[in-house]
């Protein structure tokens, strides 16, 4: 039902937002570890 009220432009955007902050958590992880190692 949600999907229907949105729409499939609104869905597109969603999980466009979800990949970049997707992408973004996994940068910050990737530094981290590597400081971590350099210690």
């Amino acid at each position: 039902m949600l999907v229907y009220l949105i729409g499939p432009l609104g869905l597109v955007h969603i999980v466009k937002m979800h990949s970049v902050i997707y992408l973004l958590l996994t940068k910050k992880v990737q530094l981290s570890s590597k400081n971590k190692w350099k210690y």
